[in-house]
C-alpha cells in the first residue's frame, strides 16, 4: 500500500537516473554521486553548526575546523563497513575488492559516533548535545545523499510490480554493471523512499528539538527510527551482495543499532550513565544568527562538502574502481 502511494512521488524524480557520470577524462571518473554528497554534507554540517549555537554553544574557528575530520571518518568507516559485510568473500580476491569504491552506510554511522566521542574530548560541549547535533544535522545529509544513491543506481531495490518502479537504462549505472538483466524492468525505489524518510526525520527533529526534552533523547529517537525503517526496507532491497546474505547483516546490524538507545537509556537511568543530561528547551537565537553569518562558519562547511564530493565522487577509469586503467 505505501509504495501505490509513494510510486506517483517516485515517478517524478524518475529521470534523476538518466546519467551518473559528470565527466570521465585520463582515467579518471567523477559521478554526481559525488555533487549529492557534498551537498548534503553541507546541509548536515550546517545543521549541527546551528543546532549547537541555538544550545549556547557557539564555536570559534579554530573548534569548529575540527569537523574538517569528520568526511574522513564516515568515509573511511563506511569503506571498513563494505569490506566487513563482504565476509569471507573478501578474501577469496582482496586486491579486487580493496579497489572497489563500495561503502556501507551503516559503517558510516559508526564513524559518525567514533567521531563525536573523540571531538567531546576536544571540546567543551556535553556528549548528548553534540550527538544530538549531529543525528539532526545527519538527517537532512542522509535525505540529500540518498538522491545521489539513486542517480549512480546503487542500493537498488527488487523488481517490482508494472506501475509501482522505476526504470534504470544508462549502461553505466551500477545496476545494470552488476545486472545488465535489469535495463529497463521496474525496480523498487528503495534510494528515493530512504531519501523521503530522512527528510521525515528532518522534519521531526526539527519539531522535538527545543520542546524541552532531556538532551540526548533527539540522537536515540534517530537511531532507531532509522535502523527500525532500513529493518522494514531490507525486503525490496537487492544488489551486488544479495547472495552472500548481505540484507541479513544489514538487518542484524539494525537490528543491534536499535538496541543502543534502549540500554544507554536504561543505564542512564540507573544512574550507571550522565547521557541524558538536563531538561533543556534553551534557544540562544542571537548565537544562532552569528553563527549563520559567520564567514569562518561557511568556510569550514564548504571546505568539509569539497572533501565529501571529492572522496564519494572520484573514480578510475572504470566507474565502481580507483584503478586508473
Amino acid at each position: 500500500m505505501i509504495w501505490k502511494f509513494f510510486f506517483p512521488i517516485a515517478r517524478r524524480l524518475e529521470r534523476l537516473n538518466a546519467n551518473p557520470v559528470v565527466l570521465q577524462r585520463r582515467g579518471v571518473s567523477f559521478i554526481y554521486y559525488g555533487v549529492f554528497s557534498g551537498l548534503g554534507g553541507f546541509l548536515g554540517l550546517m545543521t549541527i553548526f546551528l543546532y549547537l549555537a541555538a544550545r549556547g554553544y557557539s564555536l570559534a574557528p579554530a573548534t569548529a575546523a575540527l569537523f574538517l575530520l569528520m568526511p574522513l571518518f564516515v568515509c573511511v568507516f563506511s569503506r571498513v563497513g563494505h569490506l566487513f559485510v563482504l565476509g569471507r568473500k573478501f578474501f577469496t580476491n582482496p586486491k579486487k575488492y580493496l579497489l572497489e569504491t563500495g561503502l556501507y552506510n551503516q559503517g558510516g554511522i559508526v564513524g559518525v559516533v567514533l567521531f563525536a566521542v573523540w571531538l567531546c574530548l576536544m571540546l567543551p560541549v556535553p556528549f548528548s548535545v553534540l550527538v544530538d547535533g549531529m543525528a539532526y544535522g545527519s538527517t537532512i545529509g542522509l535525505a540529500v545523499g540518498r538522491l545521489g544513491c539513486y542517480n549512480y543506481g546503487c542500493c537498488w531495490g527488487h523488481r517490482a510490480p508494472d506501475g509501482l518502479g522505476v526504470r534504470y537504462h544508462n549502461q553505466q549505472s551500477q545496476v545494470l554493471r552488476r545486472r545488465p538483466e535489469l535495463a529497463g524492468c521496474p525496480l523498487y525505489p528503495v534510494q528515493l523512499m530512504m531519501s523521503a524518510y530522512n527528510l521525515f526525520l528532518f522534519f521531526l527533529c526539527s519539531a522535538i528539538a527545543f520542546v524541552g526534552l532531556p538532551n540526548g533523547i533527539l540522537a536515540a529517537t534517530f537511531l532507531f527510527l532509522h535502523q527500525g525503517f532500513r529493518v522494514w526496507l531490507e525486503r525490496y532491497r537487492d544488489d551486488q551482495n544479495f547472495d552472500e546474505g548481505r540484507n541479513w547483516k544489514t538487518v542484524r546490524i539494525a537490528l543491534s543499532f536499535m538496541l543502543v538507545p534502549a540500554v544507554v537509556l536504561v543505564l542512564d537511568g540507573q544512574g550507571w550513565l550522565n547521557y541524558l543530561g538536563t531538561h533543556s528547551a534553551d534557544f540562544f537565537p542571537a548565537q544562532v544568527l552569528d553563527t549563520f553569518t559567520d564567514p569562518y562558519i561557511w568556510g569550514i562547511t564548504t571546505v568539509a562538502a569539497g572533501l565529501l564530493t571529492l572522496l564519494y565522487g572520484v573514480h578510475g577509469k572504470t566507474l565502481g574502481s580507483w584503478q586508473r586503467s
